[in-house]
């Protein structure tokens, strides 16, 4: 049974999650760990109650997540549930500042995408087009490999050719 207020308002909010969010159970069980662990450090910092605890302490926690090795996506979740969990706060009357809501979790590196080789794109280029359609594919082919255009980019460029094109 949790006697302590802080975990009583952390049950409230995952219940708050489970049944007029209707978030899945795994994003509720991974919040749950996430303010657990925040609030076991708020144990150990003396916090008695939600409205004791300030930026700069939830900034310490992130912090110390973050020195421990824990990912950048997992820090901007644990960062989204306390944010929440102040934030449903907020709405109850419990506090009066949500200390997380100013914070930002630190970038994640982001994976560059893969590229074909040169082998890889002559072979898709050796076969003759022979309808217009395949025409059409393997001009865009060739111009994505030799222009370093985004897949993004030439479809928009292409829809601009097309509807300037296209009679009203």
């Amino acid at each position: 049974m949790m006697d302590d207020a802080r975990e009583i308002w952390l049950e409230r909010y995952l219940q708050h999650l489970l049944r007029e969010r209707c978030l899945t159970k795994t994003t509720v069980d991974n919040y749950y760990r996430d303010l657990m662990a925040f609030n076991e450090f708020c144990a150990t910092q003396g916090i008695a109650s939600w409205q004791e605890v300030k930026v700069q302490h939830v900034r310490t926690f992130i912090a110390g997540r973050h020195r421990s090795g824990l990912s950048g996506p997992s820090l901007q979740r644990m960062l989204s549930a306390l944010r929440g969990l102040f934030r449903y706060l907020l709405r109850e009357n419990q506090i009066t500042v949500n200390p997380a809501q100013a914070l930002r979790a630190p970038k994640s590196r982001r994976k560059l995408p893969k590229t074909w080789d040169v082998d890889q794109v002559t072979c898709l280029l050796n076969d003759f087009p022979v309808d217009s359609l395949e025409v059409r594919d393997h001009a865009m082919l060739e111009l994505l490999y030799s222009s370093g255009l985004r897949l993004a980019e030439l479809v928009c460029y292409s829809l601009k050719i097309w509807t300037y094109r296209t009679p009203a």
